[in-house]
């Protein structure tokens, strides 16, 4: 099994109303774990307020997509955004 690893940084934000509103979420589908620090970081510096999910491999990603296997569970809304690496274990990228 692909490692997981999972990175919240979902936090409510005011609107232009000053109503609080959440971002959609971004998929990461990322293998090396130094890409997915830096990716991590970038969007932190953005000051991005979107829950990030992170993938170890298509598979997973598949998975998570499709509410499969572990997440079976999940909300069944997609992401907002999905970062996709092409060469991954498993499932490589141009098959997601």
């Amino acid at each position: 099994m692909a490692a997981r690893l999972f990175i919240s940084r979902l936090r409510n934000h005011k609107d232009s109303y000053g109503n609080y509103e959440q971002t959609g979420r971004i998929l990461l589908v990322e293998d090396d774990p130094k890409d997915v620090e830096l990716t991590l970081t970038a969007l932190e510096e953005y000051n991005l307020v979107n829950e990030v999910i992170v993938a170890r491999d298509g598979e997973e990603a598949l998975d998570y997509l499709y509410c499969r296997g572990e997440y079976k569970s999940r909300s069944s809304d997609n992401p907002a955004v999905m970062l996709l690496d092409l060469k991954l274990p498993k499932v490589d990228g141009w098959k997601c």
